[in-house]
C-alpha cells in the first residue's frame, strides 16, 4: 500500500512540474514575441512646427535634428538645400540670400536683384521673423532643430510665407552642466571656432546658455594692389 501511494504522489508531482514548465515556456515565448514586436515598431514622432503637437507623418514638414547636422556638418542654408527636398538657395553675397521651394505653384523669388523684394519663404529663429534672409546667411551654431514647412503658411506665420517657412530652433538652457568646444581649419587659411556652455544659475529654477562663433577665410580672388586684401574674404 505504501509503495502504491509513493508512486501516486510521484506521478502527481511530475504532472505539476510538467504543467509549470509548460506555462513557463509559453510565458517565455510570449515575452520573446512581444520583444520582437516592440523592436520592429516605429516610434511616433511629434513635431511642433505649426505651433501644436502633430504627428510628423501628417504634416508637410522636413526635419533636421542637431545629431544629423553635427554628423553631416550641416552649418548653413547652402548645406540645408541638399537635405531639404525641392529647396533651393542662391547666395551671391552676405546680404543677398534667396530661398525658394520648387513645386509650390512656381512661387519663389530666386534671383540676383531682389534686395528690395519680400521673400516668399519666411525664416523664423526661435519664433522671431527675420525680415531679410540675408540676416541668416552665415553659419549656424548651437542649433537644436531646423524644420521646413512647404506650402502657404500665412494663417500661422503671417505674410511672406506663400511658398513655405523655415523654423530654426536653438538649444535651450540646461540644468545639467555642458561645455562644447570645436575648432576646424582648411584651405585659404580657413579657421573656425565654436563654443557653447550651459548650466544652472539657481538650482532647478534658472539656467543659462552661452554660445559663440568665429570664422575667418582668405579671399579666393587675388588683389594685385600691393598690401590689399584678397577679394571674397570672409570673417565673422
Amino acid at each position: 500500500m505504501n509503495t502504491k501511494k509513493f508512486y501516486m504522489n510521484s506521478a502527481a508531482l511530475l504532472a505539476c512540474a510538467g504543467l509549470m514548465l509548460g506555462a513557463s515556456a509559453a510565458r517565455a515565448a510570449e515575452v520573446a514575441e512581444t520583444a520582437v514586436a516592440d523592436t520592429g515598431r516605429i516610434e511616433e514622432v511629434q513635431v511642433f512646427a505649426r505651433k501644436r503637437s502633430e504627428n510628423v507623418q501628417q504634416v508637410p514638414v522636413t526635419v533636421l535634428t542637431s545629431q544629423q547636422m553635427a554628423r553631416q556638418n550641416l552649418v548653413s542654408f547652402t548645406n540645408f538645400q541638399f537635405k531639404f527636398p525641392a529647396f533651393s538657395v542662391y547666395l551671391t553675397n552676405p546680404k543677398q540670400l534667396n530661398l525658394g521651394i520648387r513645386g509650390i505653384r512656381g512661387i519663389g523669388n530666386n534671383g540676383f536683384n531682389t534686395d528690395g523684394i519680400d521673400g516668399s519663404v519666411g525664416v523664423f529663429v526661435d519664433g522671431v521673423y527675420t525680415g531679410r534672409p540675408g540676416m541668416v546667411s552665415g553659419d549656424f551654431n548651437d542649433i537644436e532643430q531646423v524644420d521646413l514647412l512647404r506650402g502657404p503658411q500665412g494663417t500661422l506665420f503671417g505674410k511672406n510665407t506663400t511658398a513655405g517657412a523655415v523654423i530654426i530652433n536653438t538649444r535651450k538652457p540646461s540644468f545639467t552642466p555642458e561645455l562644447n568646444l570645436e575648432a576646424s581649419g582648411g584651405s585659404y587659411a580657413y579657421q573656425q571656432y565654436k563654443f557653447s556652455a550651459s548650466g544652472p544659475v539657481i538650482a532647478d529654477k534658472v539656467a543659462v546658455r552661452l554660445s559663440g562663433y568665429y570664422s575667418n577665410m582668405a579671399g579666393t580672388y587675388p588683389n594685385i594692389y600691393p598690401g590689399g586684401a584678397d577679394a571674397n574674404a570672409r570673417q565673422g
